[in-house]
C-alpha cells in the first residue's frame, strides 16, 4: 500500500526514521509506494517534501501507485538495460539543464550587477559632495531607490542559485568583530533616515576569529535586519552575536516592529510571501528574505526560530555551528577597521593605482572614489593598455575589471606577472567584477588575483580590501596612520 505521511518525522508508519533521516536532510514529508513482484518487495519510490509540510493531493497518491505498478510488472532482467540507458539519458538532460539555469543566472547577475554599480557609485560619489540641500536630498533619493532596487536583485538573484543548486558554503577564518561592524556600518543610514534607533552590539572579545562562512553569515544578517528596519516605524533594532557552549554562533535580531500573526509565522517563510498583502503595498520587498534566510542557514547546518507577536515586534535567533580558528588558519589573516574607509586622505601622497576598465562610467567611479582618498590614479580601457602602463609606470597597485576587449582581465593579469618581472609578482592586483558567484570569485583567486571586490562597488569594501592588500604585499607605509 501507499504511504502518505505529510507529518513524516511523528506518523506511526514512518517516525521510526525520524532522528536518522528525515531531522538530517531537514525532510518534512513523504510518499512512499513499494515495489513488488512475484518474489516480494524488491524496492520503493519515494517522494520527499524538504523544508516544508506537503498534505499530499489524492492524484499525486494515485500517480506515485500506478508508477510503482508500472514498475513491479516491468521490471526484470531483460529490461534492466533498456531502464539503465533511459535513466543515463535522463540524467544527462538533467545535468544540461541544470547548466542551461546556473549559466543564465551568471550572466543575469553580471549584466544586472553592471549598471548598478554606475548608478549607485555615481550617486554616492554625490551625496559625499558639497551639494545643495535640495541637490543632496535628491540624491540620497537616488541611493535609497539604488538600494532597494539592488536589494530585491540580490533576492531574486540569491533565490535563482538555490532553485539551480549553485549554492556553496565555505569555511574560512575571519572574525565576529568585523562582521558585526559591517552590518553597522551598512544598515546606521537607513535606520537613521527612518528615525529607527540600530542597537549593533559588538561580537564579545572571547569570540575572537571563528571558522565559517562570513559571506553568508553577512547576508543572513543583511536579510533579517533590512527587514527588521522595514517594518519597524519607530523604536529600535537591536542585534546581538554571541558563542553557545555547544559551539554554535548565535545571531539574534529583535525589532519592535509591526509583528506577525502566530497563525502566519510559518508561512512567511515561504518563497514569495509576505504576512498581509497589504505590506507588499505600504513596504514593498518580494517576499524571499526569510525563504533565503532559512535556506542560507540550512546550507551551513543551522537553524532559525522566530518568535513574534502582531503589533509587538519579532525576534529571529540563528544558530549556526562553527569552531574556533587555530594559529594555522589564522596565517595571513591581517586586522581590518571598517571606519578606516571612512577618512580622507587615507594614502600617503604619492600613492599610484592603475585602474583597467572598458566602462567609461566604472572608470569615472574608481578613480574619483581612489582620488578622493589621496591617491593617484591611472586609467586603462583593456589589457593591453594595462600591461603597457604598467611597463611604463610605477604602481602601487592594480584594480583590474575582467570582462574587456581586445585582452581580458585574466590574462592581462597573467601578463603582468610573469613578463614584467618583480615588480610583476610583487604588485597587488584586484579583480573588481561583477562575476560573483562563488565559483567565479574562487577561479579568480585561483589564477593570481591578491583580492576580488564586487560590483556594485561599496567604498568600505573598497577601501579595506585595497589596504590589507597593500599591507600584505608589505606597502604599509603607503597608508597614513588612523587619526
Amino acid at each position: 500500500r501507499v504511504i502518505s505521511a505529510p507529518f513524516a518525522e511523528t506518523d506511526p508508519a514512518t517516525r521510526e526514521f525520524s532522528d536518522s533521516y528525515f531531522k538530517p536532510h531537514n525532510i518534512k514529508s513523504l510518499l512512499d509506494a513499494p515495489l513488488q513482484n512475484h518474489s516480494g518487495g524488491f524496492g520503493v519510490i519515494c517522494c520527499e517534501a524538504v523544508g516544508e509540510v506537503r498534505e499530499w493531493q489524492a492524484d499525486e497518491i494515485g500517480f506515485i501507485a500506478s508508477i510503482a505498478q508500472l514498475i513491479s510488472a516491468q521490471i526484470d532482467a531483460k529490461h534492466m538495460a533498456e531502464l539503465n540507458r533511459e535513466i543515463q539519458v535522463a540524467l544527462t538532460a538533467a545535468e544540461a539543464a541544470g547548466k542551461a539555469k546556473s549559466g543564465f543566472v551568471a550572466t543575469m547577475n553580471h549584466e544586472l550587477r553592471t549598471p548598478m554599480n554606475g548608478i549607485l557609485g555615481a550617486a554616492n560619489i554625490l551625496v559625499d559632495g558639497d551639494l545643495q540641500p535640495k541637490e543632496q536630498r535628491l540624491a540620497q533619493a537616488i541611493v535609497r531607490s539604488g538600494d532597494t532596487l539592488m536589494s530585491i536583485l540580490n533576492d531574486i538573484l540569491d533565490f535563482s542559485k538555490f532553485d539551480a543548486d549553485i549554492v556553496e558554503v565555505e569555511e574560512i577564518p575571519f572574525s565576529l568583530r568585523e562582521v558585526m561592524s559591517e552590518i553597522q556600518s551598512i544598515h546606521s543610514i537607513s535606520a537613521k533616515q527612518k528615525g529607527v534607533e540600530l542597537a549593533v552590539e559588538p561580537a564579545p572579545s572571547e569570540a575572537g576569529t571563528v571558522m565559517g562562512d562570513p559571506q553568508r553569515i553577512k547576508q543572513v544578517l543583511h536579510n533579517l535586519v533590512s527587514n527588521a528596519i522595514k517594518f519597524t516605524n519607530r523604536g529600535s533594532v537591536v542585534v546581538r552575536c554571541s558563542l553557545t557552549d555547544a559551539g554554535n554562533l548565535q545571531l539574534t535580531v529583535k525589532d519592535s516592529g509591526i509583528g506577525i500573526a502566530q497563525d502566519r509565522l510559518a508561512e512567511i517563510r515561504q518563497p514569495f510571501v509576505q504576512a498581509d498583502s497589504s505590506i507588499t503595498r505600504q513596504y514593498g520587498g518580494t517576499g524571499l528574505g526569510l525563504s533565503i534566510v532559512d535556506r542560507l542557514v540550512g546550507a551551513m547546518q543551522g537553524t532559525v526560530q522566530i518568535t513574534s507577536a502582531l503589533g509587538q515586534g519579532t525576534e529571529v535567533i540563528v544558530s549556526i555551528p562553527v569552531r574556533a580558528a587555530t594559529a594555522a588558519d589564522k596565517v595571513g589573516i591581517v586586522a581590518d577597521e571598517a571606519s578606516e574607509a571612512q577618512r580622507e586622505d587615507m594614502f600617503e601622497p604619492g600613492v599610484r593605482v592603475l585602474i583597467v576598465d572598458d566602462n567609461p562610467t566604472n572608470l569615472l567611479i574608481l578613480s574619483t572614489l581612489m582620488e578622493k582618498q589621496g591617491a593617484t590614479t591611472v586609467a586603462a580601457h583593456d589589457g593591453y593598455e594595462a600591461i603597457e602602463a604598467f611597463k611604463c609606470g610605477d604602481f602601487d597597485a592594480i584594480l583590474m575589471d575582467i570582462h574587456m576587449p581586445k585582452m581580458g582581465g585574466v590574462e592581462a593579469m597573467t601578463r603582468i606577472r610573469t613578463a614584467c618581472g618583480e615588480r610583476g609578482q610583487s604588485v597587488p592586483i584586484i579583480a573588481v567584477s561583477a562575476d560573483t558567484m562563488p565559483d567565479q570569485v574562487r577561479h579568480y583567486l585561483d589564477q593570481g588575483f591578491d583580492a576580488f571586490i564586487e560590483k556594485p562597488i561599496q567604498k568600505s569594501a573598497l577601501f579595506r580590501t585595497l589596504k590589507k592588500s597593500l599591507e600584505d604585499g608589505g606597502a604599509g607605509l603607503l597608508l597614513r596612520e588612523a587619526e
